[in-house]
């Protein structure tokens, strides 16, 4: 086929600017994301290191995905839900960096 030049209005470039960082709009493109593969990863790819709880929370970051909100098992179990969250960054961990607390559900 023939080459054409394509012309994007400046009010549709406004509306892209709303939902796209510029960088993202500068940058080649990603692969599809797959969580299939970032299960993979998040669980060191099957080698003996586990990733910390801090890696993880940062990987997720590093995907543009927002940070979780845990809730107790007793908010869980009298509908407390989400008014008693707490950040995943204020979750306790040990010396090793892994979690303190099970989680047990995740939605």
């Amino acid at each position: 086929g023939k080459e054409t030049a394509k012309k994007v209005k400046e009010a549709n470039l406004e509306l892209v600017r709303r939902y796209v960082a510029p960088a993202q709009m500068l940058s080649s493109q990603r692969p599809a994301f797959s969580w299939d593969e970032e299960l993979r990863r998040s669980s060191g790819g099957g080698g003996a290191q586990q990733p910390t709880w801090g890696d993880q929370l940062k990987r997720l970051a590093d995907l543009g995905l927002p940070v979780p909100r845990l809730i107790s098992a007793e908010s869980l179990a009298t509908g407390g839900g989400l008014s008693r969250s707490t950040s995943a960054e204020k979750v306790p961990v040990d010396d090793d960096g892994k979690l303190l607390c099970r989680i047990l559900a995740v939605s």
